[in-house]
């Protein structure tokens, strides 16, 4: 009766691993697990099929929950870092009235990933990058 199935420790296991790395990077053609695609993805690896509110359960009792990741801006530019002191020395300016500065939102913010609630290990928050640019900062003396 009731009671612990066998194998759920190393289900358990398995689907932490799953639900740790990007459905695409496992051949998977989506990018945010469900349930139902965690418990089918896992059947395929030779695990029994299990509902999607199981694997819903095991999830919460790991310590996951659906959280909206936040965009983490990152760039292949070589003057990337140079190029963000500059901006936090621009800001830190227009803090002290130095100068006034202004911000420029690009037309091509249709290029952002929609974003949507993903398993997330509890006291954490995916990142994702951003696949264009998203602002351009000018300054100007008052």
């Amino acid at each position: 009766m009731g009671g612990r199935r066998k194998g759920a420790a190393s289900y358990q296991a398995d689907l932490c691993t799953a639900v740790e790395q990007d459905p695409r990077a496992l051949g998977q053609p989506f990018g945010v697990w469900t349930c139902a695609e965690l418990a089918s993805y896992l059947s395929q690896q030779q695990h029994p099929l299990l509902s999607a509110e199981t694997v819903r359960r095991y999830l919460r009792i790991l310590g996951y929950r659906v959280l909206r990741p936040v965009l983490s801006i990152a760039s292949h530019d070589p003057d990337y870092a140079q190029k963000v002191a500059q901006r936090e020395q621009a800001q830190a300016q227009a803090r002290t009235g130095e100068i006034i500065l202004l911000f420029e939102d690009e037309s091509d913010l249709h290029l952002l990933p929609g974003v949507v609630g993903c398993w997330t290990k509890r006291g954490q928050q995916h990142k994702i990058p951003p696949l264009g640019r998203t602002s351009s900062a000018m300054a100007s003396e008052p």
